[in-house]
């Protein structure tokens, strides 16, 4: 990779002598000359690297001139950086970019010493490149381009509708054997384990995500669990996976056991445990003890690349090898990937090449996916040098498929062999936050524009993201809400093993399972998965101070916290010597303090720090090169330093949203390279003797981009200033309004490209101009107003045609949602929230009125339109809320202290000859206005909360149609006194959750029927509560019970033969605050209790086994 990087880093430092900055101080300190010469060097060198790429693979003479060459380039590379950051640092310090002020500035002592220190280091760094320069006697050639192939991607990229990853081909058999092995296996053990075999790349992951998705998986297991296993497999850590306790406190081992106990115990779960590494069976025996806590018939999938491991799992079956493609379905692969809209062409020839190369390519997915999507759009001679000579190198039946993916690797452009090979730092399955990725490599100097270019830093190293993912570098994407592009995603294990071996010791990760990787005098990167301290972390790079001076990142991937959280100091690290770094990352941390030290480290481009930090030294000023300033964690930071509006080339800036960020410096709108402002504050901070900074600041950065939040907190500002609508490219606004604005708001008017808006405060509403302008925000998908006291009316948002989501919340005088009478209904709502609003009495004050007048709902459902898309429902606190449209095809339904009138209009609407009762209601579009002939009302609701709400029973009108409905809960609904009629409709319901209802007496006969889906009952604070009603024995898929703080109950019914389903804990609390746990055993189906000596033993239960009183 040497050349790779070679390359790049020369081009960087050409460019960087031909600036014209440089070249002026240069000419100040009479070292002109001698910058000519080593960018003539440089220009020299860089033109046979093409050349040595190609021959050292095969001579070791070259590769070792190539080691000597790198060497000697990163310090020219350190040299001209420093050259340039110190006539950065003067031309800031002077006030002026012009050359006399500078040579006004420079003293002639400094202008001397300078002169002399960096002269000197020209001349040593120019020597020694010539030496190795003149020492190239092998006859390499000048201006070969391998290295630099263009790119070409599949059409047009419209990052919206963008899918890198292809459908998967060819394991539809594979995937039902896998299903057979589930639910047909025999097996005496609570659990059953399947572990899948094959190479790298093969498909493993893949398969088991199939299966995992299957929506049978879902219905049928109550638990489905998705682990990612380390590859130092530890029962503490796979533990933990499964608990989600990675942003958990350490606890001891015991304590995680237990922790695990409670979350599978009873319940019937389907667990994935993916890449295992592990050939020591009992590790394997001391997890799969642990797991035997779910119910029977909980079944654990293994994906391993050895058969060995797979054994050490084994249960009661063999291990599932899974093969190769055959040779047709590897060729459906490769004309989806190489090939345009996956159709093959009419060119036989290419169609031969094409069949030829697929062969080769052994059958694994993941080679012809990358193989193939690197020749789209390539002319038939390329396809033809591949195949004869660079593949034909690499044999269809080698095991190994890092050969085969390298040769997708060798074809990249020198500045995206970088990038790639960089991503070594990460471990193996880390999520990578792409535009934190992009900011690594902008760090690194890795993403270059020409001198003409108009395009962003930012943006060019999102096509160099792009174009690694098209050819299936990167994997498993999630894509960002309002700009489209890719937010998250993964590498394949295989390519993560082929970027570390490229990048060889150059990329060091230190790990605390892996000793052995070391630093060695060739290392630039560090990453580090620990939670040292800053001691143990230096102990790490056991190196000498000359080989730390190499080092450019060192990068916590780390998250883990102590139980005792250490506030630390940097200042070890600082002295250790890492001068030339260019990014620091310590996210493991708890730093206390920034110390003026931090001045050290002026190539900085990349600083993350989370931490306890209260204040940054204003020294901070000298970090010239700082691109991004990362503090999203330094939730006690109060205020920026005044030095921060020195940071010229600084883009983004980060800070919590949570702390308590008093202000803003005076000066910090001078930064006009800004992209990320997350957080802008305007107040009185009496404490501060520095300048603050008003809403002016944010007049000239109209390059801000994705988020931004104003906080207002004095009153008498000036909006006109913010000159938000300038900012096109904010996708997300939030605006929180404290104070009073003299000027209306006009300036907080936002560009029509906002995707997401959020209002709050008590002012908010006096911004006359932006509540009007809401309603002309076209691109708008999200849409909240919290927090404000004296609203009436939230800005009109119906006719938005794209809102999804919208959000009411803590607003006391808001009596209706629409001012006017309009029954326009939003086109493509899927979400609403509407909580704390005490007064809302309806959405229309018209038809409020005339319900309230009306005895009968069903003369004012014609008139209430619908909302067409509405998926999700939450209300909470309205409890006057009597009307609002209607929402037949919503999913998840939440009612807390709120009417359910809505609720039962809604499940009104009958079709009757596929027209509804309502069809003369109105809305945006023709085809909303009535339900489909097929679909009932409510007829998708699958979750539902019912919670503080007046009702005796459980209706049969609004119930009868919730047959999808699988999870209900019912909480605190005092006068709720039976289930019936309405719990008979509920024929899918899985999870019944019942708690604090003092009325209500569960021994109803509506209880026997329709229960047969139902998997988990839990209830508690129950006082009517006699006895289980005996229904339950119908419930031929119970798996679990939970019962507290029933003082009554002194039973449950006997469930004869179907006890062996029940792998399920029974506790009843009693007014004592004593516990009476009743575990059925594995085998014997016999309850084992702990009885308080308050409580009589319960008479018998589950077929007539007894509780024996301890």
């Amino acid at each position: 990779m040497a050349e790779a990087i070679l390359s790049s880093i020369a081009e960087g430092i050409i460019g960087q002598l031909g600036n014209a900055a440089v070249k002026e101080i240069g000419l100040l300190w009479g070292v002109e000359d001698q910058l000519d010469q080593l960018e003539d060097t440089m220009t020299t060198i860089k033109g046979v690297l093409a050349d040595a790429e190609k021959q050292q693979s095969h001579n070791d003479q070259i590769r070792i001139w190539l080691q000597r060459l790198e060497d000697a380039v990163y310090e020219a590379d350190d040299l001209v950086d420093e050259f340039s950051t110190e006539a950065l640092r003067r031309q800031l310090m002077s006030g002026s970019r012009t050359l006399k002020q500078v040579r006004t500035f420079c003293s002639p002592s400094n202008q001397f010493l300078f002169r002399h220190k960096m002269g000197c280091r020209i001349r040593d760094i120019r020597k020694k490149l010539d030496v190795i320069a003149d020492d190239k006697k092998f006859h390499l050639e000048s201006g070969l381009g391998l290295g630099d192939t263009k790119l070409v991607s599949p059409g047009d990229w419209e990052t919206h509708s963008f899918v890198p990853k292809e459908e998967v081909v060819g394991r539809a058999d594979d995937k039902m054997e896998i299903m057979k092995l589930i639910f047909d296996i025999k097996t005496d053990e609570n659990i059953g384990v399947i572990a899948i075999v094959g190479v790298g790349g093969l498909g493993k992951t893949t398969l088991a995500q199939l299966v995992f998705n299957d929506e049978q998986v879902k219905e049928t297991f109550e638990l489905v669990i998705w682990v990612n296993v380390p590859k130092d497999f530890d029962v503490k850590l796979v533990v933990k996976e499964i608990m989600q306790s990675g942003k958990k406190d350490v606890r001891s081992l015991d304590q995680l056991q237990k922790d695990l106990q409670e979350k599978l115990n009873g319940k019937k779960y389907f667990l994935v445990l993916d890449d295992v590494w592990n050939d020591n069976r009992e590790k394997w025996l001391k997890l799969e003890n642990l797991l035997r806590a779910g119910a029977y018939g909980s079944r654990i999938i293994v994906t391993t690349r050895s058969k060995k491991d797979a054994d050490v799992v084994k249960g009661t079956m063999e291990p599932y090898i899974l093969g190769v493609l055959d040779s047709e379905k590897s060729w459906d692969l490769f004309k989806k990937v190489a090939f345009k809209q996956g159709q093959q062409p009419m060119d036989s020839k290419i169609v031969e090449i094409g069949k030829e190369i697929t062969k080769k390519c052994g059958g694994i997915p993941l080679v012809i996916r990358t193989i193939g999507s690197m020749l789209y759009s390539t002319h038939q001679e390329e396809w033809s040098s591949f195949n004869e000579k660079e593949l034909s190198r690499v044999s269809e039946y080698e095991d190994d498929i890092l050969p085969r993916l390298k040769l997708s690797y060798d074809r990249l452009p020198s500045h995206l062999k970088r990038c790639f090979a960089y991503c070594s730092l990460f471990p193996k399955n880390y999520v990578i936050d792409v535009q934190r990725l992009i900011k690594l490599w902008m760090a690194q100097g890795f993403i270059k524009l020409s001198s003409d270019s108009h395009q962003l830093l930012e943006d060019m190293g999102y096509e160099h993201f792009r174009d690694l993912l098209w050819r299936s570098f990167f994997q498993e994407v999630e894509f960002d809400e309002f700009s489209g592009n890719v937010r998250i995603c993964k590498m394949h294990d295989c390519m993560h093993d082929l970027a570390k071996s490229i990048a060889g010791t150059r990329n060091v990760m230190l790990s605390s399972n892996d000793a052995n990787n070391k630093i060695d005098k060739r290392t630039f990167h560090v990453s580090f998965d620990l939670s040292p301290t800053i001691r143990d972390l230096v102990q790490q790079f056991s190196i000498s101070a000359d080989h730390a001076t190499r080092i450019r990142t060192i990068y916590s991937v780390s998250h883990f916290k102590r139980k005792r959280r250490e506030c630390l100091s940097v200042d070890g690290l600082l002295d250790f010597g890492f001068k030339f770094l260019r990014t620091l990352v310590l996210h493991s941390l708890m730093i206390k303090t920034f110390p003026n030290s931090i001045t050290r480290l002026k190539h900085l481009r990349y600083l993350s720090c989370p931490g306890q930090i209260e204040a940054l030294p204003d020294s901070i000023r000298r970090l010239v090169n700082l691109q991004t300033l990362d503090l999203s964690r330094c939730t006690s930071l109060r205020a920026l330093p005044g030095g921060i509006t020195k940071l010229v080339n600084l883009r983004h800036l980060s800070t919590s949203e949570r702390g308590g960020l008093t202000h803003m410096p005076r000066g910090i709108g001078q930064l006009t390279n800004l992209q990320t402002l997350s957080r802008f504050v305007v107040d009185n901070d009496t404490a501060s003797r520095q300048p603050i900074g008003e809403v002016n600041e944010l007049e000239n950065l109209n390059n801000l981009r994705g988020q931004l939040e104003i906080v207002v907190k004095k009153d008498g500002i000036e909006s006109k200033a913010a000159n938000l609508k300038n900012k096109q490219n904010l996708h997300v606004l939030k605006l929180q309004i404290g104070g009073t604005i003299v000027d209306n708001g006009e300036g907080f008017l936002p560009h029509s490209n906002l995707k997401r808006l959020t209002l709050r405060g008590d002012h908010i509403h006096l911004c006359v101009p932006l509540w009007k302008c809401v309603p002309s925000l076209i691109s708008l998908v999200r849409f909240s107003l919290k927090n404000n006291k004296e609203c009436q009316f939230p800005p009109p948002l119906n006719h938005l045609p794209y809102l999804k989501v919208l959000h009411l919340s803590n607003l006391p005088a808001l009596e209706y949602i629409s001012s006017n009478n309009d029954k326009n209904c939003f086109a493509s709502l899927q979400e609403l929230k509407l909580r704390e609003m005490p007064n809302l009495k309806g959405w229309w004050k018209l038809d409020v009125m005339d319900i309230e007048s009306n005895a009968s709902l069903a003369t004012d459902i014609t008139t209430i339109p619908f909302f067409p898309c509405l998926s999700r429902l939450d209300i909470d606190d309205c409890p006057q809320l009597i009307s609002m449209p209607l929402f037949p095809y919503l999913e998840d339904l939440s009612l807390a202290n709120t009417s359910l009138n809505p609720f039962e209009q809604t499940s009104m609407m009958i079709n009757v000859g596929g027209k509804t009762s309502n069809q003369a209601s109105s809305s945006i579009s023709t085809s909303s206005t009535h339900l489909a002939s097929d679909i009932q009302p409510l007829s998708k609701l699958e979750t539902m909360s019912i919670s503080n709400v007046k009702l005796q029973c459980l209706p049969d009108q609004g119930f009868k149609s919730l047959a999808s409905l699988k999870e209900l809960w019912i909480v605190e609904c005092g006068a709720l006194q039976s289930l019936s009629p309405g719990i008979q409709h509920l024929t899918s319901l899985q999870q019944l959750h019942i708690s604090t209802c003092e009325q209500l007496d569960m021994s109803d006969a509506a209880m026997r029927r329709n229960l047969g889906s139902l998997r988990t009952l839990y209830l508690s604070w129950l006082p009517q509560l006699v006895a289980l009603p005996e229904g339950l024995q119908q419930a031929t898929s119970l798996q679990r019970i939970q019962i507290w703080g029933h003082w009554k109950l002194t039973g449950v019914p006997s469930y004869g033969k179907g006890a062996e389903r029940i792998r399920a804990t029974i506790g009843l609390r009693f007014a004592t605050s004593k516990i009476c746990i009743c575990v059925l055993g594995q085998k014997n189906n016999k309850m084992n209790s702990r009885v308080s000596n308050r409580i009589r033993p319960l008479p018998e239960i589950l077929g007539g086994s007894s509780i024996a009183s301890k």
